[in-house]
Parts: C-alpha cells; sequence; structure tokens
C-alpha cells in the first residue's frame, strides 16, 4: 500500500514541476534583438566573398600547369614512349567511349545493362583462357611425341 502512495505521489510531484518549468519558461523575457548589420561589414563580406569565389579558382589556374608544361619536364627516352603509346590509348579510349554509349542507349537503366557487359566479358575471357588451355595441352602432346620418336 505504502508503495502505491509513493509512486502516486511521485508522478503528482513530476507533473507539478514539468508544470512550474513551463510556466517560468513560457513567461520569460524574450531576448533582445538582434542590432541590423552595418552596411560596410555586408561590404566587407561581399568582397570577401568574391575574393574566395573568384580568386581561389582563378589561383589554381594560374598555378596549375597545363599538359604541355608536364610533358616537357618528362625526360627523352619517357616523352619518346608516350608519343609511341599516345595512338593506342587514343584507341582505346575511343572503344570505351563507344561501349558506354551503346550502354546508354539502351531501354533498361545503365547499372543492369553494364553488369550484364561485365558478365559477357568475363564469359569471353573464361572461353579465351579454356581454348588457351587446350591449345597448350595439344602442343604439349605433339612435342611428347616428337621426343618419343
Amino acid at each position: 500500500m505504502t508503495s502505491t502512495i509513493s509512486s502516486t505521489s511521485t508522478s503528482t510531484s513530476t507533473a507539478l514541476l514539468t508544470t512550474a518549468l513551463l510556466a517560468t519558461t513560457l513567461h520569460r523575457p524574450l531576448r533582445r534583438p538582434l542590432a541590423p548589420m552595418r552596411a560596410s561589414t555586408i561590404i566587407k563580406m561581399g568582397v570577401t566573398a568574391v575574393v574566395c569565389c573568384v580568386g581561389g579558382p582563378a589561383l589554381v589556374y594560374y598555378v596549375q600547369p597545363s599538359s604541355e608544361e608536364l610533358f616537357k619536364q618528362y625526360n627523352p627516352e619517357l616523352q619518346k614512349k608516350v608519343l609511341e603509346q599516345r595512338e593506342e590509348r587514343m584507341k582505346e579510349y575511343e572503344e570505351h567511349m563507344r561501349v558506354l554509349k551503346e550502354q546508354a542507349s539502351a531501354d533498361r537503366p545503365f547499372w543492369i545493362v553494364a553488369a550484364a557487359a561485365e558478365k559477357k566479358k568475363k564469359k569471353a575471357i573464361m572461353q579465351q583462357t579454356e581454348e588457351n588451355r587446350k591449345h597448350l595441352a595439344d602442343m604439349r602432346k605433339e612435342m611428347m611425341e616428337e621426343q618419343n620418336r
């Protein structure tokens, strides 16, 4: 019996405390409103924003070397190697872009088409690997037969 009385009195005291807190927060005076900003402060903020938004990218553009400047910094052997591989890389890039355009023009979502193309590519690689293994096995047999003669 005493436990029900104490729990009832606890819930009553909690309710009274909550009501008292709400009453004090509702009757508090409001804080003083913020003073309006001066025109000079607004102008300074605008100038700073323009300097950051325009000056930052301009600085990066000015400091960053162009691709020709980077190429000139390579040693002669590396320059020669890059020039030799340029045509091959361009062909690979064009092939890659062609495949991407084909996949993008499909009716299905891109990620589904790309996953199907990846599976097809893996299957082709597996078939090629299996054919190479068979060819090597045949060559070994022929070499063994020639050695036994």
